[in-house]
């Protein structure tokens, strides 16, 4: 054994100060980057377990719901300005957030008694759970109200829903009535399990001929009789402003009178 050597083997600090790395170029641990996803590591695809394609991730799921709901909000009949509605904040300067319009959705939906937000003194008991009919001057809010009713509706897994003009509808089922005097339309807004009609002023006192009062007449009525529910926008003030024959109707059934000032200005 060389000098050398014997001086290092009997000083075994010495070797460890000899094959010791520095401080400054010791290899650090990678530090593995943060994902919001681990499974598909935010790209928003992963391989299918046989690895021969590629699927969303489930991270994705949410965005995907959204655009699920809004193409069954579309296919229900609501136009772009009325989903936009649906998804809107609520305006805490108006009417305060509709949660009892959420509470008579449920209520209909699954029969028994009416929640404590839809009753008052003139009906301790709740008013008839068939139709919700929203009053008010333009621009507070029954648009938005009841997209946000439908919304609920499409969430809960509910797939029956109309939605529908009432200014253009009996145009409309004239214009597609065949020779057995019926239409594809006339039957959806008899059996649809969820019906929303908006502009029922159409069907004011006065303004429309008896004919067509008597067609929407027979249409609520034959909602009422099978307890479909429905949902009713008007800028009336009030049933009162309706027609004898759709007025106690509309009365027999919840109703509210919105205020504010116009939105749609601002």
């Amino acid at each position: 054994m060389t000098t050398a050597k014997k001086k290092l083997h009997r000083q075994p600090e010495a070797v460890a100060n000899l094959i010791r790395i520095p401080e400054k170029v010791r290899v650090r641990a990678v530090k593995e980057p943060e994902y919001d996803c681990q499974e598909c590591q935010d790209r928003g695809w992963k391989c299918t377990d046989d690895a021969w394609s590629v699927r969303p991730c489930d991270c994705q799921r949410p965005d995907r719901n959204v655009r699920l709901l809004r193409s069954r909000l579309l296919a229900a009949g609501l136009k772009a300005r009325e989903i936009r509605a649906a998804f809107a904040q609520w305006d805490d300067n108006y009417e305060p957030e509709p949660q009892w319009a959420i509470d008579w959705l449920g209520w209909t939906m699954t029969g028994g008694e009416a929640p404590e937000s839809l009753r008052d003194e003139t009906r301790p008991e709740g008013p008839s759970g068939w139709c919700l009919s929203l009053f008010g001057p333009t621009g507070v809010g029954k648009t938005m109200c009841s997209a946000k009713i439908a919304r609920a509706y499409i969430e809960a897994g509910g797939r029956d829903l109309m939605w529908t003009s009432v200014r253009t509808l009996y145009r409309d089922v004239q214009r597609q009535k065949g020779q057995d005097g019926w239409s594809s339309l006339e039957i959806r807004l008899e059996q649809a399990e969820l019906v929303v009609m908006d502009e029922l002023g159409a069907v004011r006192r006065g303004s429309r001929a008896d004919e067509e009062l008597d067609w929407w007449d027979a249409r609520l009525s034959e909602r009422e009789r099978g307890d479909l529910s429905t949902v009713i926008n008007s800028n009336a003030e009030g049933p009162d402003d309706f027609d004898p024959r759709v007025a106690s109707r509309l009365a027999a059934g919840y109703y509210r009178l919105l205020t504010g000032p116009d939105r749609r200005d601002g």
